[in-house]
């Protein structure tokens, strides 16, 4: 999927792409340290891995529990949200 991506973006393929080494560029791991939890699985490997499934949705209730500027901001990018996903890269979207 990676190196699919790569192409439909036009950014050559590399294998180490997907291996990092945290001490060989400490700038970036401070970067992903300030976004903790999302990039936990960044700092705590060196490869890239398939994420884990979560069928978790965020339900109405805890969208209501979230600060009004939150809760309209969320309304706001909606619609951008579903643009972006319908041409989402899918398996069945990178095959040519």
């Amino acid at each position: 999927m990676f190196r699919a991506y790569c192409a439909k973006i036009g950014v050559a393929f590399e294998a180490q792409m997907l291996n990092w080494n945290d001490e060989a560029d400490e700038k970036n791991s401070a970067v992903f340290r300030q976004w903790l939890p999302w990039f936990e699985g960044v700092l705590s490997s060196s490869t890239l891995q398939p994420a884990a499934a979560t069928k978790q949705p965020v339900g109405a209730k805890v969208v209501a529990e979230l600060p009004r500027d939150v809760q309209r901001a969320i309304d706001d990018s909606y619609v951008y949200y579903r643009q972006m996903r319908a041409v989402r890269l899918r398996p069945s979207t990178l095959v040519d």
